[in-house]
């Protein structure tokens, strides 16, 4: 079984559910490409440590990191994340309530993410804690932050993260379909036992509820917006 481009597959997985949202809500495709960024510079950041005792995938241009591979999968995934709950669940954005942006607010958004990275890279090369543990600890500290300071997308940010956990499960069976045997193949299981759920590692399910946990309020949290239910036009 060729496996060269398996990574690819993945995010072309997720770019079918990024169109399919990007064509359904015309109102929050700048929320999907802010995401798709953000998601996109993540990917690549965090597959310096992964690749070295998460998994090790082939990737498209040859390199251990993957550069276009961890940059499109991490678009494709940023976009579906930012946007999920908001389509399910019929929600759109309010107008923006500038006592929701204290002064400082932006600052502090700032620095945390020279802190994340701190934790991320500190944790896994001076601590020698696995990237599992640091990615962990790098994704709920400013998740922290952002639901102690607006509670009110607590709700939004577990559904998004349960969201995109089954979505995952979606993308990596349609992946299972097309090359068999990809996690066997990629995977070190230095982190976790091998347990797998619906071709899914343990360790994927705890991230991708973690992304989904972070993703899914950061845009109304950065822009200081309220959620409010879509009116349906009869």
């Amino acid at each position: 079984m060729d496996y060269k481009y398996t990574y690819f597959l993945i995010g072309i997985g997720f770019l079918l559910l990024w169109l399919i949202l990007f064509f359904l809500r015309k109102d929050i495709r700048k929320e999907m490409f802010v995401m798709s960024v953000i998601y996109g510079i993540l990917g690549l950041i965090s597959n310096t440590l992964f690749m070295q005792d998460w998994w090790s995938p082939l990737t498209i241009d040859g390199t251990r990191i993957g550069f276009f591979d961890s940059v499109f999968a991490g678009f494709a995934i940023g976009g579906v994340t930012g946007v999920t709950y908001e389509t399910i669940f019929n929600k759109r954005h309010d107008k923006r309530d500038r006592r929701l942006v204290k002064s400082n607010e932006h600052v502090l958004f700032f620095l945390m993410v020279p802190a994340s990275l701190t934790i991320f890279f500190g944790g896994y090369y001076i601590l020698g804690w696995n990237s599992l543990i640091t990615s962990s600890f790098a994704l709920l500290a400013p998740t922290a932050v952002v639901l102690f300071r607006r509670k009110d997308l607590i709700v939004e940010a577990f559904a998004s993260g349960t969201i995109l956990v089954i979505l995952a499960a979606i993308v990596y069976n349609f992946v299972e379909l097309l090359t068999p045997g990809w996690v066997q193949r990629f995977w070190h299981f230095q982190n976790i036992p091998p347990v797998i759920v619906f071709n899914m590692p343990l360790d994927d399910v705890f991230l991708y509820f973690l992304l989904g946990l972070f993703g899914g309020p950061l845009y109304e949290y950065w822009h200081g917006e309220r959620l409010r239910n879509l009116k349906v036009k009869t």
